[in-house]
C-alpha cells in the first residue's frame, strides 16, 4: 500500500497541502485519483454557503445555511457511499474550519458494539428501493443525523448519544484558506463537518469530488 493510502486508511483523512491552483479540475482530480488507485464518480461540485432555505431541503446547506454543519459521512443513505471525498479550496476563508473525525474517536460517547448493532434506513426510497443500513459493517461506517432514520433500539440509542454528546466531540480542524489547498477524506472511516460561517466569509468556495476505489486501489505499485 502506498504511503498516502496507508495514511488515509489509518487516520481517516490526509492533508494534501497546496496543490497547484492553476491545475484544471480534471488534472487535479486525475493526479490524486491515480495516486490512490481511485476514479472520480461524478463531475466536481462547487460548495458555496448561503442562508438556510435558499438551497434544497435535501442538502445540509439548505438546512443549516451559515450555521455550523454537524459532522456526518457523505451520502450515508446510499447502500454503498463513495469511498473518498476530496475537498479543494477555490476561494478560501481563514475564519472557517473544516472538521474531521475518525469514527474510532466517537467510542468514548458511543461504543463500537452499539454501532455494529444499530440499523438505519434512508428517509426516502432510492430508485424505488428501501434498504436497511448498518451504522458499522464490512469496513463501512456511516452517520447522518438528518437523512438516516433509526430502525431498531440500538439505532435510537446511537442517535440520542450522538446528539447529546455533540459539544463534547472534538474533531480535527483544517482551515482551507489558500487556493489549491486540498483535504482527502476516507468517507468510510471519517466524519466531517464545517464551523459556522461569518457573514464576511460568505464568498468561501470549495470544490468537492467523490472518488471510488478501483479494483487494484490497494495494491502497492511502487
Amino acid at each position: 500500500m502506498n504511503p498516502l493510502l496507508r495514511r488515509i486508511h489509518s487516520d481517516g483523512f490526509a492533508d494534501l497541502g497546496e496543490l497547484d491552483p492553476d491545475l484544471s479540475r480534471g488534472d487535479a482530480v486525475r493526479d490524486i485519483s491515480k495516486s490512490i488507485g481511485a476514479t472520480a464518480m461524478v463531475e466536481p461540485q462547487d460548495l458555496v454557503v448561503s442562508e438556510a432555505g435558499s438551497k434544497r431541503a435535501n442538502t445540509y446547506g439548505g438546512n443549516y445555511g451559515l450555521r455550523k454543519l454537524p459532522i456526518h459521512t457523505d451520502l450515508a443513505h446510499w447502500y454503498r457511499p463513495p469511498r473518498y471525498v476530496l475537498l479543494r479550496c477555490i476561494v478560501g476563508a481563514p475564519s472557517v474550519s473544516t472538521l474531521v473525525l475518525h469514527y474510532r474517536d466517537l467510542e468514548p460517547q458511543v461504543s463500537l458494539a452499539l454501532m455494529k448493532r444499530a440499523m438505519f434506513s434512508p428517509r426516502r426510497r432510492l430508485d424505488g428501493k428501501m434498504y436497511l443500513l448498518h451504522m458499522l459493517a464490512d469496513q463501512v461506517f456511516r452517520w447522518d443525523e438528518l437523512f438516516l432514520v433509526p430502525k431498531n433500539r440500538p439505532a435510537l440509542e446511537v442517535r440520542r448519544l450522538m446528539l447529546d454528546s455533540a459539544e463534547r466531540i472534538k474533531p480535527t480542524k483544517f482551515v482551507l484558506e489558500r487556493p489549491g489547498q486540498a483535504l482527502l477524506i476516507d468517507n468510510w472511516q471519517a466524519l466531517h463537518g464545517r464551523s459556522a460561517v461569518p457573514t464576511a466569509a460568505t464568498g468561501r468556495r470549495l470544490e468537492r469530488i467523490y472518488l471510488e476505489e478501483t479494483e487494484d486501489g490497494n495494491e502497492d505499485t511502487t
